[in-house]
């Protein structure tokens, strides 16, 4: 499984440091609080909602892509934590293919798991 990168690093390298604005700069014209800035660029947490739209509006992208980047990061990480806690349980579920094929090859041969 592909976990994508932090939502901070994305932020940090391809709209902070691209811009040349500095924190301070960018927390004037947002109005996000420096500190919270700080927290989420140190990927200790992540943005409010509200910080992540403030965000994607300076940046001029949509109101909800820098949510949808967090978002998806926090998902991929809660299924990359139950994969592998729940590695052997997950492991015995068939697919539906092969499920149909067990089928079919039952109705094929009537005598087969007797």
């Amino acid at each position: 499984m592909i976990v994508p990168e932090h939502p901070a690093l994305i932020i940090k390298r391809d709209y902070i440091d691209y811009s040349g604005l500095s924190y301070d700069e960018i927390q004037v014209h947002t109005g996000i609080d420096a500190n919270s800035l700080k927290v989420f660029l140190e990927k200790k947490r992540y943005l409010h909602s509200l910080d992540a739209v403030r965000l994607a509006r300076f940046f001029g992208e949509g109101d909800g892509y820098f949510v949808f980047l967090q978002a998806e990061h926090r998902a991929s990480q809660e299924v990359k934590g139950i994969v592998t806690k729940k590695a052997e349980k997950l492991s015995r579920i068939p697919t539906v293919t092969e499920v149909q094929a067990a089928k079919y090859a039952q109705r094929a041969d009537p005598g087969i798991n007797k």
